[in-house]
C-alpha cells in the first residue's frame, strides 16, 4: 500500500505543478495585440490552441491522479478486509 500512497503523492505534486503552469500561462499572454480582424482571428486561434493543449495536459494529470487514488483505495480496502 505504501507504493500506492507514494504514487498518489507524486500525482498530487504533478497536478499542482501543471495547475500552476496552466494558471501562469493563461494569465501571462492572452490578450490579442492586433487591431485588425485578421490579426485578432490569427492570435485567437493560437490562444485557443494553447488553451486546449494546457487543458489536455491538466486533464491527463487528473486522470493519472484518479487512477492512483483508485489503486490506493483498493489496497486500503483489501488491508481492511484482512485486518477486519
Amino acid at each position: 500500500m505504501e507504493e500506492q500512497l507514494n504514487q498518489v503523492r507524486q500525482n498530487l505534486d504533478v497536478f499542482k505543478q501543471k495547475a500552476e503552469k496552466t494558471h501562469a500561462s493563461l494569465a501571462d499572454e492572452w490578450i490579442p495585440v492586433s487591431d485588425d480582424a485578421p490579426g485578432i482571428i490569427s492570435e485567437s486561434k493560437l490562444i485557443v490552441k494553447k488553451c486546449v493543449e494546457l487543458v489536455q495536459e491538466l486533464l491527463n494529470t487528473v486522470t493519472n491522479l484518479s487512477l492512483a487514488q483508485e489503486s490506493l483505495e483498493i489496497k486500503h480496502n483489501e488491508a481492511m478486509v484482512v485486518d477486519g
